[in-house]
């Protein structure tokens, strides 16, 4: 093996290991969270109208800079409280791409109405699809991911929703004092991780192999300033990879510095934090295939039309 394959396998496992922390501490946060607040709670404040559900959950996947990755078991306890389409939908396209962190990065590095027309261009494009999948009425009953569940308990007083279900979260008692339910919240996660543990291994390996391997060279040669097709390209280019945004920006720059034109860095930035293979293989065990190929096109136009965008704005 040569010296980068070994780098790329050390940093597969470094990746597996990190994804398997983050899952479990924000699984078992969502779990005791929803435990505490309750998911007809949960349902009423992502709940409104359609505009105003898919606000709120375009909020809250600002407020909460997740990773596609750490975004699931937030998308888990969505799907599981029958929240609206258009909350759940708006936070799983906005979470990865509309972090402050990567706005305050794209205003150091791009300047600062780069950065506000990155973010309106995001907002709206996470905006108008999640509009468009509740008006066409998308369901997502999520797979069987052999997660822990808390025992549901019919009738539990304030648990149960007749229109959505049980509550999830139910397990026949009151809130029990934060040591037992953190305990409980961690069997959750566990399980929740036991059921992803073979993709999340293979889509971190894959990714650190291709991240380690691919070299930045090919990457402006085939989305540079000269290529017309350098935006679309660029999107496409950054579907295999999977690094997080904060991560992801300065090799942006260094790949701007190089020469790749800023609208392809843009749309490279987006496909690769929003929808690349590694997740969207994640995310194939929580949502259904057509609700996949959905949300993966609507990252990639979102990702296309602002590379093309930004730079004719600034």
């Amino acid at each position: 093996m040569t010296d980068r394959v070994l780098d790329a396998m050390v940093a597969s496992v470094w990746l597996v290991t990190e994804l398997a922390v983050l899952f479990l501490v924000v699984a078992t946060a969502v779990a005791v969270a929803a435990r505490r607040l309750g998911v007809l709670r949960l349902r009423r404040l992502l709940g409104g109208g359609r505009v105003t559900a898919a606000f709120k959950g375009i909020v809250l996947g600002f407020v909460t800079p997740f990773c596609t990755y750490s975004a699931i078991p937030v998308l888990v306890a969505m799907l599981d409280a029958g929240v609206r389409t258009s909350a759940w939908v708006g936070f799983l396209l906005a979470a990865p791409v509309l972090d402050p962190l990567i706005f305050v990065a794209i205003a150091v590095i791009f300047g600062p109405l780069a950065a506000v027309l990155y973010t309106v261009a995001t907002f709206t494009g996470a905006l108008t699809a999640a509009l468009v999948a509740d008006v066409m009425a998308v369901r997502a009953r999520r797979h069987d991911v052999r997660a822990h569940r808390l025992t549901p308990t019919p009738g539990r007083p304030g648990g149960d929703d007749p229109a959505c279900g049980p509550d999830p979260f139910a397990n026949g008692r009151g809130w029990q004092g934060w040591p037992l339910e953190v305990h409980d919240g961690v069997r959750y996660a566990l399980g929740l991780i036991r059921g992803m543990a073979l993709p999340l291994g293979v889509a971190a390996v894959i990714a650190a192999v291709i991240a380690g391997l691919v070299p930045r060279d090919l990457l402006v040669a085939v989305a540079g300033p000269d290529n017309p097709f350098a935006v679309p390209v660029a999107a496409l280019v950054g579907t295999p990879l999977y690094v997080s945004g904060e991560a992801f920006l300065p090799i942006a720059a260094a790949l701007r510095d190089q020469g790749m034109s800023d609208g392809a860095v843009f749309a490279l930035i987006i496909a690769g934090v929003g929808v690349n293979i590694p997740e969207l293989a994640l995310l194939g065990t929580v949502l259904p295939r057509r609700v996949l190929t959905g949300v993966a096109a609507a990252i990639l136009v979102v990702a296309v039309v602002t590379g093309y965008a930004i730079p004719a704005l600034t």
